[in-house]
């Protein structure tokens, strides 16, 4: 499909795209590591515009446009969707592609002005809200009945919806029927070497890398490394950002931290150093309800990575897990259950070993970028003979 510029030009130029977004980072693993890429090597122009203060370049053939970074969340809404949507608009891009709710009103504009415009919907954001431990509790309700009102009520009005679960996308099928689902499945390439280290080359150690919250399980992972460190020496390699100070300082207090190696953000190729050495990975949240239906990016890393999956006992989570043979499965927000899952892993090599090479197997042949993007190619592909 990327050697048909038929499809890649409007009138006699190259198609420009712009992905814009106002609250992810510049280096996002979807946006610039997946869909931008996949789009340059179809033959696109391809433009991102950040909300972040980076130098505006052009990197594997992505132009990087910059506005200003503004911490407080109200100013970046009042503030910097308008300046995101001041320089989307002089890029002069024929598609627009936004990854935001708060730029709804920025993409309603470029539609106005005749552009095609995808949203791409990464969570289910209403339901995310009511679970969101920086919203005060009295707000979350009627903020997220605003939301939910608020993208309902535009989604018709967009070229397509992108979506990353099945519950998002019979959501939004029933309000766009051009919804499409690219699931955030990994790289192949990332994991490509990485997969094949053997367990013996391994330190007892286990990981958890993301997101920091309590919503996602980090108190009752912490809790877990006290008990199993009574039965075997063993750490935790933890890498991501908390949502505020407070809640790290609370997860420092905790007795088992002291087991924890805390490397805060970590870049894509330490992402992959780290999965190189663990014996398995953890994704433990909580059961609440935008994380039993979503499919966590970290849980498909692990899998390519060639590492056990120690995760929430899920129906969604279960039948890849139990479906592929690739982890155990806890009862999620109980932290003896999460630590006789490690204590197991650590205590059955062989078996584990397995665990990880069935995983790295289902991701080959199923769980990855290569064949998600076909699908975003061709919705690029049909809205392009539009333009």
């Amino acid at each position: 499909m990327g050697n048909d510029n038929s499809e890649m030009t409007a009138g006699n130029h190259r198609i420009k795209v712009c992905h814009i977004t106002s609250v992810h980072a510049p280096f996002d693993t979807r946006i610039f590591y997946k869909e931008c890429p996949a789009l340059v090597e179809a033959g696109y122009e391809v433009h991102l515009v950040v909300g972040r203060d980076v130098d505006d370049e052009v990197l594997n053939g992505i132009h990087i446009h910059s506005v200003p970074l503004r911490k407080s969340k109200i100013r970046r809404m009042l503030f910097t969707t308008w300046d995101v949507y001041r320089k989307a608009s002089g890029i002069k891009a024929d598609l627009y592609h936004f990854h935001d709710p708060e730029l709804i009103p920025v993409a309603l504009l470029l539609k106005i002005r005749g552009k095609k415009v995808i949203s791409d919907v990464h969570e289910d954001y209403p339901d995310c809200i009511n679970y969101k431990d920086s919203i005060p509790l009295f707000f979350r309700k009627p903020a997220a009945l605003i939301t939910g009102f608020f993208e309902s009520l535009t989604a018709g009005f967009f070229d397509a919806i992108v979506t990353v679960t099945p519950k998002i996308s019979a959501r939004f099928q029933k309000l766009n029927t051009n919804t499409v689902e690219i699931r955030n499945f990994p790289l192949l390439s990332e994991f490509s070497s990485y997969s094949k280290t053997s367990g013996s080359e391994r330190t007892d150690t286990v990981t958890y890398i993301g997101m920091i919250s309590f919503e996602r399980g980090i108190i009752e992972l912490i809790q877990s490394l006290e008990i199993v460190n009574k039965t075997v020496s063993a750490h935790l390699i933890l890498g991501g950002n908390f949502p505020f100070a407070g809640q790290e300082e609370y997860v420092r207090n905790l007795p088992g931290f002291q087991y924890t190696d805390f490397r805060g953000f970590v870049s894509r190729g330490q992402v992959t150093q780290i999965l190189s050495e663990v014996k398995a990975g953890i994704v433990v949240t909580r059961p609440v309800s935008n994380h039993k239906h979503a499919y966590m990016t970290k849980m498909f890393e692990y899998m390519a990575a060639g590492i056990p999956v120690i995760a929430s006992d899920f129906p969604l989570w279960r039948s890849i897990v139990e479906g592929n043979g690739c982890g155990v499965l806890v009862e999620p927000g109980n932290p003896e259950d999460i630590a006789q899952a490690i204590i197991w892993i650590l205590n059955h090599p062989s078996e584990a070993e397995q665990m990880g090479k069935h995983g790295r197997k289902a991701v080959e042949e199923q769980y990855n970028w290569d064949s998600e993007k076909i699908k975003l190619l061709q919705l690029y592909s049909s809205l392009s003979k539009k333009i």
